[in-house]
């Protein structure tokens, strides 16, 4: 989680302070662009508990199938901080940030709770330097305690009695924030809207991801903390470490002209063609005869997915879907939707009457390739049922008293 630095403004700053009324009209929409690459959800909350609004974060992550990497910690419960660092060197300021950093794991919850298998960033984002490179004065600091988990670990907790509304809060009359991934409604696969759009069926998909799985022929047990086995993809991308995507998007441009070149070349040939196309990956070998009987038209849809997968960003959910046996997250699905918003009210209804949480905020990712896990098709529903459970809380709290409810309207910002 990347600290907050006040110095990324710096520019921006200088360059509206430069700029007189008739300059302003002209780059106002450039300004806003270069300002909401600036921002993430996580600096609205970040500021908060550094001014002292805030004692608690709930946050509520999606839970995507596969092998991947989470922007966050695992799921559990900590005991963190929030710093203002100053960082000088020789007498002169080098930079200074707002940052978190872990202090204790309260609770951690088991692995087999989630749909994938994932690896998960640290929550610590203060900056580490050599001695003597430069001397840290800490300004400020605040502690809090901050809840990670999916939609269904955190309700299921509730209605089991595991929890209740003031033991995860740790306790009574906290100041806190409930801060909901967008991709927790997801309902969507992009990498798969690419091959319905190119008109490839179902059945190919199902049949090209099982044969070209690089995990497939390649896994190995290991065992969690609580001590199950599980397997976790050793295959070309799975286990790879350094400069993978750049090895992800070669092989899914081999991949691309491999139907054209099987076809055009001997039968005989065609395996050790299809086996320098995939660099050193391992998939099942019946994989080059059904890409070299790709018809010419076929073979150019093939083509385009790949290309068009590359092109908008979304060669890291192709990869995963195609090649890592992570088809797939839900096909667009208005009843999936609705089970997570219903399973989001029944969340806030746990704490309406305990302590409502001083704002709630819902928004999606900045990239506008993690938007589709929820088609746009869907994002009036979400955001009105969304809005119309925090209606029906903010109505609960004035029966209650105190407090004041913000949503964050993100979802169409």
């Amino acid at each position: 989680m990347a600290p907050l630095e006040p110095a990324i403004w710096a520019d921006l700053l200088e360059e509206i302070e430069d700029c007189d009324v008739q300059c302003a009209r002209t780059q106002r929409k450039e300004w806003l662009k270069s300002a909401v690459d600036k921002v993430f959800v996580s600096d609205f909350i970040t500021a908060a508990l550094c001014l002292g609004m805030l004692d608690t974060v709930v946050w509520i992550r999606s839970d995507l199938p596969g092998i991947g990497r989470y922007n966050g910690p695992p799921p559990g419960r900590y005991k963190a901080r929030v710093e203002w660092n100053l960082w000088t060197a020789d007498g002169e300021v080098v930079f200074e940030e707002l940052c978190l950093r872990q202090l204790e794991v309260l609770e951690v919850f088991p692995a087999t709770e989630l749909t994938g298998i994932m690896e998960h960033e640290e929550l610590d984002s203060c900056t580490e330097v050599e001695d003597g490179a430069a001397e840290k004065e800490l300004l400020l600091y605040r502690d809090f305690t901050l809840t990670v988990g999916t939609l269904f670990q955190a309700l299921s907790r509730l209605q089991r009695g595991i929890w209740t509304a003031d033991s995860m809060l740790r306790g009574p009359h906290r100041a806190w924030i409930l801060d909901v991934d967008l991709d927790t409604f997801s309902t969507y696969d992009p990498a798969l809207r690419l091959l319905q759009e190119a008109n490839f069926s179902q059945s190919f998909v199902d049949t090209a991801s099982s044969l070209l799985n690089t995990n497939s022929a390649c896994s190995q047990p290991i065992d969690d903390s609580e001590g199950t086995k599980r397997l976790i993809g050793c295959g070309c991308l799975s286990s790879r470490l350094d400069e993978v995507e750049d090895y992800r998007a070669a092989l899914l441009q081999n991949l691309s002209h491999l139907p054209a070149t099987l076809r055009a070349a001997p039968h005989h040939h065609r395996l050790q063609l299809f086996l320098e196309g995939l660099d050193g990956c391992e998939v099942d070998p019946s994989a080059a005869q059904l890409l070299a009987n790709l018809s010419v038209e076929e073979a150019e849809r093939w083509r385009w997915v790949l290309e068009t997968a590359l092109q908008e960003g979304l060669d890291d959910d192709l990869a995963k879907s195609m090649l890592e046996g992570a088809m797939g997250v839900h096909h667009v699905s208005r009843w999936e939707a609705t089970r997570h918003l219903e399973a989001f009210n029944g969340l806030l209804r746990h704490f309406a009457l305990v302590q409502p949480p001083e704002a709630v905020t819902i928004s999606r990712s900045r990239s506008p390739r993690f938007n589709r896990y929820l088609p746009e098709s869907l994002w009036p529903a979400v955001e009105h049922e969304v809005m119309a459970a925090l209606t029906q809380l903010e109505g609960d709290k004035r029966a209650h008293a105190r407090s004041i409810l913000t949503c964050s309207r993100a979802l169409r910002s």
